[in-house]
């Protein structure tokens, strides 16, 4: 579980430099000044499949997260019956 929490951070970092990365191309004035609107139209809607791309893996990495807590909660319930079972008998 903690490799999917490290995974699910390592992604959310990338999420955070691509937005970032997004803004800072539709401020720069290299566009505007030599008349390159068509390479910045390219540039944001590369960095927008890949911000696409980094939100479908976290979608992945949060099922996968799910998962893990269920079995988690099996065997912690589990655990708990046999406990119960051993004060008993």
């Amino acid at each position: 579980m903690k490799a999917i929490l490290y995974q699910i951070a390592h992604i959310e970092r990338l999420i955070i430099e691509t937005k970032s990365e997004i803004l800072t191309v539709n401020k720069l004035p290299f566009f505007k000044i030599f008349s390159r609107n068509e390479s910045k139209e390219i540039e944001i809607s590369c960095l927008q499949k890949s911000l696409n791309d980094y939100y479908g893996i976290k979608h992945s990495l949060l099922e996968n997260l799910e998962i893990e807590i269920r079995k988690e909660k099996i065997k912690l319930a589990i655990q708990m019956r046999e406990n119960t079972l051993k004060k008993v008998g």
